[in-house]
């Protein structure tokens, strides 16, 4: 069996909000100071691009797109097969708006994780 897909939300930055996003990193993955500005520093070099959550399930994954802070790009919000990027490829489900990398769209045809709760994760079979 095909091991479940996960996703990651993204986000582009607005210009002139850097420092938004490093108090955001700071809070929402609690990092001091120095590690929230390198954060920064490596999101400079994605073009913007803030990854707010990683290896989550579906319903995480939309839910932070659908509540993009404030420091983002409106309309920027993206939900990516994990280990993908906004930037990798062009494949993107026009039914659940996920990008992804191959020849399908992990949320029609595959196992994906469809919620997590206290850290388990709660997985579903592809939907036609």
């Amino acid at each position: 069996m095909e091991p479940p897909a996960y996703f990651g939300a993204w986000c582009r930055m607005r210009p002139g909000t850097r420092t938004a996003v490093v108090k955001w990193l700071m809070s929402a993955r609690q990092l001091n100071v120095a590690e929230a500005l390198e954060a920064a520093r490596w999101i400079d070099g994605l073009k913007g691009w803030v990854q707010l959550c990683s290896t989550c399930g579906w319903v995480e994954a939309t839910e932070a797109v659908r509540n993009l802070p404030s420091f983002a790009e409106p309309g920027s919000g993206t939900v990516m097969a994990l280990d993908y990027a906004p930037w990798d490829g062009d494949g993107r489900c026009e039914n659940h708006g996920v990008g992804y990398v191959g020849d399908r769209c992990p949320v029609c045809s595959g196992r994906y994780a469809i919620s997590s709760s206290g850290g388990a994760f709660f997985f579903r079979d592809g939907e036609p």
